[in-house]
């Protein structure tokens, strides 16, 4: 939560309004797949409502599409006897928790979304950005030293000592999750197997991909898209690696308690 690109959004508020929400809702789409809970499939739905009225449409739309790739990832795993067979009361329950989680998101946002769309469509971004223009605030890869350095590029605190790419959207380009949290997400990449390994893995993979812009190829696909070819400012899908990198480092340190726990109850047997 207090990870280097939340501290630095301190000033888009809209930023991190519609952010906080992410977590929640992938937990609450786990009870639901998991445990067949319809309070916990409607809060998801409540707070991807409230995330788009925080007003920063791209951010909220990331979220759409990780929560609902979450939700078709985890629902061919958590049901694995359903994969190679068609169960229809299983797709319908499927189906229906997809799409009443959209249209709860969608139909509390649209007193937001309505207007932003017509206010789309005479702005300059109506016909989609130009590739050279979607590509400002572009994620070198000079900054994965930042990873272990925070303040290689400078800090915001001395304006003067900032330097590299886009100097005046250096915070947009902070990312920093803290050694630890990194180490531990290292260790559960490398050491926890499991479908929510695999998944928060890929989806820091891919999102830092996005986040580099102009200098990977994942932008020039994504900037094709409907909708995505109006968006600017690639070092945005750092708010997703963050995410997958907390949630990572939880995993990670999962790991740790259960190991202490067991080594606990081998030394009270022995």
């Amino acid at each position: 939560a207090y990870n280097g690109y939340m501290i630095a959004q301190v000033i888009h508020e809209n930023v991190e309004n519609a952010l906080i929400w992410l977590p929640l809702i992938l937990f609450a789409l786990d009870k639901w797949i998991i445990d067949s809970s319809r309070p916990a499939l409607i809060l998801s739905g409540i707070c991807l409502g409230i995330s788009f009225l925080a007003g920063y449409f791209f951010i909220s739309l990331l979220i759409l599409v990780t929560a609902t790739l979450y939700y078709i990832y985890l629902s061919m795993f958590a049901h694995k006897e359903t994969i190679g067979t068609i169960n229809s009361d299983y797709l319908k329950r499927w189906t229906s928790g997809l799409v009443t989680f959209g249209l709860i998101g969608v139909g509390l946002a649209c007193v937001q979304l309505i207007p932003n769309y017509e206010l789309a469509q005479v702005s300059v971004r109506s016909g989609g950005l130009d590739y050279d223009v979607s590509t400002q605030v572009s994620l070198s890869p000079f900054h994965l030293i930042c990873f272990i350095f925070p303040k290689f590029f400078g800090h915001p605190a001395s304006p003067g000592s900032i330097w590299g790419l886009w100097p005046s959207n250096f915070i947009d380009l902070i990312f920093y999750l803290g050694i630890l949290p990194f180490l531990l997400a290292l260790g559960a990449l490398f050491i926890r197997r499991d479908r929510y390994v695999f998944f928060f893995g890929l989806m820091f993979l891919v999102a830092f991909g996005l986040a580099l812009g102009q200098f990977s190829p994942l932008w020039y696909l994504l900037h094709n898209l409907p909708v995505f070819s109006m968006m600017r400012n690639p070092a945005r899908f750092l708010s997703m690696v963050v995410t997958a990198g907390a949630v990572l480092a939880g995993l990670g340190f999962d790991i740790l308690i259960r190991r202490r726990t067991a080594d606990q109850v081998k030394q009270k047997r022995y």
